[in-house]
């Protein structure tokens, strides 16, 4: 079954489910990085609200024999899920008194999302940006979030200076940081694999086998665009001042980065090709931050790219309006 086959099935089979009340459409959904999926846009006659439900999967139980019948029950049950917002979301969403303590930041790549970047507003970091969204709702397993465009912030008379304002202090809230040594989240996943000595680890969590150096994950409770977690206040600089070294970052993808110290690593060059390397191999292509990666100085408070002058804090002026 070719791909375009499944779209015109999964969209007919996944209509004549949801009766003639409900609009059901394939949509184009922008992703990081400039990556486009395909969604079902499943919407009521009388709801402004449409989720949007990524089909890459639901092929792949398609190639794999599941009923079509079966995928259009399971994204309609998803959808309805989805469709469970706050009550008058529209309403609530125009109130900024009530949305501004939702707001929140992640970072993306600039160079990779030029055409986004020109539609949102942002701040610029290094080669990087920060963009805005609504948490609407978060559950275990993901969150519902809105991408705050500039129709919004001239809706709620707001500017990218503002919007960064709001969500330094949310974010650190919603979305609390947490540091934990790779050997653990391995040794986690593969129990029966020996993978380090970990009854000789110290206090910082550094020591690892002969020949490797030490990383510790940093990300966000939610696991969610945790990248943006090495802007929070005092995180690099609290574990800079734990391994009493200068850190370098390296950028996992934007859910993630790793951190180690500058003088247990190899060398730049080295380091930035694993992240090359890594992001070729195992991250895909709307989940990758950057190529390369980069420093924090505890003495200067100041994240900035080896080798390359320009340099920001991580605790504050980033924004400048000027």
């Amino acid at each position: 079954m070719t791909y375009e086959t499944f779209l015109s099935l999964i969209l007919n089979e996944t209509q004549n489910l949801a009766g003639k009340d409900v609009s059901v459409s394939v949509q184009k959904t922008v992703k990081n990085n400039g990556v486009f999926l395909d969604s079902l846009s499943i919407r009521k006659a009388s709801s402004s609200i449409a989720p949007a439900i990524c089909l890459d999967p639901y092929y792949e139980e398609a190639e794999s024999g599941t009923p079509m019948e079966a995928i259009a029950r399971q994204i309609l049950e998803l959808a309805a899920q989805q469709s469970m917002f706050p009550p008058r979301l529209d309403s609530w969403l125009r109130d900024f008194s009530q949305v501004k303590t939702q707001i929140a930041f992640r970072l993306v790549s600039a160079r990779e999302n030029e055409t986004l970047l020109s539609s949102v507003p942002h701040v610029p970091f290094l080669d990087l940006a920060l963009i805005f969204y609504v948490i609407v709702e978060q559950q275990r397993d993901g969150q519902t979030t809105l991408l705050i465009h500039h129709e919004h912030a001239k809706l709620w008379n707001t500017d990218a200076g503002g919007l960064y304002q709001l969500a330094c202090s949310n974010t650190p809230l919603l979305l609390p940081a947490k540091i934990t040594p790779l050997e653990q989240i391995i040794a986690s996943l593969s129990p029966d694999i020996p993978m380090f000595q970990t009854d000789e680890i110290t206090p910082a969590g550094l020591n690892q086998e002969e020949g490797a150096f030490p990383l510790h994950v940093l990300t966000n409770s939610a696991g969610l665009h945790g990248a943006a977690c090495i802007l929070y206040p005092r995180i690099l600089k609290n574990f800079a001042e734990l391994v009493k070294d200068d850190v370098y970052i390296l950028p996992s993808s934007i859910h993630e980065v790793l951190l180690t110290p500058v003088s247990s690593s190899p060398s730049v060059q080295e380091l930035n090709q694993i992240v090359s390397e890594i992001n070729e191999l195992d991250v895909p292509a709307e989940d990758r931050l950057s190529n390369h990666i980069y420093c924090y100085s505890p003495l200067e408070d100041q994240i900035f790219i080896p080798s390359c002058p320009s340099s920001a804090s991580a605790s504050s002026g980033i924004w400048n309006p000027q």
